[in-house]
């Protein structure tokens, strides 16, 4: 219990903070521990629509932009992980088993998310081209573009789309056997 405490504490300090600079709607229902499965899925598909838009940001980077892209980019990645890990936390605590079943579900959409926005080539080539222009001002910067071009050729972005697809709903199917597991765990 005590554990469970100090996780809802820290959970809650952390997403205020990062939902304060998001989304003023969002702040309200994000903190509160007793919120219904419908108030998951609100709160998914706006986190999902806000994330989808950061992204959006950094694809859209012109060539005089490009100073910009590692702050975009790092916003896109800490909203994103400071966020998600609300959605998928009810799913291993919650009482209330429509509530768990709802975070499953988000979770799923989660990891879908996840799985789009890394085989995204728009924002690859942004940050390739980033790359070959550009020179970071931090080790820090350096590392995230380096990591970024490397998750995207992981994923399959330098070859052709009919590999990159492949690829795709390779991870799309691992991640799904991965959340089914974890979920048959839990219950």
């Amino acid at each position: 219990k005590q554990w469970y405490q100090r996780r809802v504490r820290a959970t809650t300090k952390l997403l205020t903070r990062s939902l304060s600079t998001h989304s003023a709607n969002m702040e309200p229902q994000m903190t509160k521990w007793n919120m219904t499965a419908g108030d998951l899925e609100k709160g998914l598909e706006e986190m999902l629509k806000k994330c989808r838009a950061l992204y959006d940001g950094v694809a859209d980077l012109k060539p005089n932009e490009m100073p910009t892209l590692v702050e975009k980019l790092t916003e896109a990645h800490r909203f994103y992980d400071s966020v998600s890990t609300f959605f998928d936390f009810p799913s291993q605590v919650s009482g209330d088993k429509s509530v768990r079943d709802a975070s499953v579900e988000a979770d799923k959409k989660l990891s879908e998310f996840s799985v789009e926005m890394s085989a995204r080539k728009d924002v690859f080539d942004v940050v390739c081209s980033y790359q070959n222009t550009q020179t970071p001002a931090t080790a820090e910067s350096k590392r995230l573009v380096e990591r970024v071009i490397q998750n995207g050729k992981r994923v399959g972005l330098h070859l052709d789309k009919e590999k990159q697809e492949r690829i795709k709903e390779i991870n799309s199917r691992l991640s799904n056997l991965g959340i089914q597991f974890q979920n048959n765990m839990n219950e």
